[in-house]
């Protein structure tokens, strides 16, 4: 199927979801093509990339969760000293002032604990998404 529902109202898209999931927990092999990555997040559990007319990558979307991980942010009542996030499995960190935001791949409640230490003011924690997935894949490959 290719962008299976291109021009159906959204109450008829669960009806498909819904329908494709039935099918799939019956044993039945579907393969389906669409840009709308949250699309394919809600009735998949493999995907694959293809990039000029090549097969990048095949991999279970749960797999693909663990090794992106979450993406945290944070804000406490001063100033943030990087160190605080100086923990194997997160990467990416950016501080600003009293802000900081992180992709965390290693067990979320050492981190938790390491900032619980502080005056947290806000904290937003943002899972893995196919789409976020899709653009680190092709920025690390050089792709646009």
């Amino acid at each position: 199927m290719d962008e299976p529902t291109t021009g159906l109202d959204p109450l008829m898209q669960q009806k498909f979801y819904q329908f494709l999931r039935e099918e799939r927990d019956r044993g039945k092999t579907i393969f389906m093509s669409s840009h709308i990555l949250a699309e394919v997040e809600e009735v998949c559990d493999r995907v694959a990339i293809i990039r000029d007319a090549r097969l990048q990558v095949v991999e279970r979307i749960d797999s693909l969760k663990e090794k992106m991980g979450k993406t945290l942010e944070i804000e406490l009542d001063q100033d943030i000293n990087p160190d605080l996030f100086d923990i194997p499995g997160v990467d990416g960190l950016e501080v600003e002032g009293r802000r900081a935001k992180m992709i965390v791949t290693c067990d979320l409640d050492q981190v938790i604990k390491r900032v619980s230490e502080h005056n947290i003011v806000n904290m937003s924690l943002e899972t893995f998404n196919l789409d976020q997935f899709f653009m680190t894949y092709y920025s690390q490959s050089g792709g646009e």
